[in-house]
């Protein structure tokens, strides 16, 4: 079987993270949204989460497949973490297929 990651957004709404960086001293800004996670393994309820939104703004409220192969990356330790998230529309990933 295979497992498809599925994410449900709720609402559009944004936390604002800014301040100084105490290594640098630049200031930092970037907006965070919440999700809810579907995993696999029987899990009755989702587990909540937030992640960074990039430059194309907040998803809308929905339901999401996770693009793995897109949101994965090894990284500067060489481990497989989890990069900027590629999420997809269930309903435009069903009428691409259709």
């Amino acid at each position: 079987m295979i497992f498809t990651p599925f994410i449900t957004i709720d609402s559009e709404k944004l936390e604002n993270i800014s301040g100084i960086s105490k290594k640098s001293g630049q200031k930092f800004s970037f907006d965070k949204q919440s999700a809810y996670f579907f995993s696999a393994d029987g899990q009755r309820f989702p587990e909540k989460f937030s992640f960074i939104v990039g430059d194309s703004g907040a998803y809308q409220p929905g339901d999401y497949h996770l693009d793995l192969a897109k949101s994965l990356r090894v990284d500067r330790n060489g481990q497989l973490s989890l990069g900027s998230l590629s999420l997809t529309r269930i309903e435009n990933a069903l009428k691409k297929s259709a």
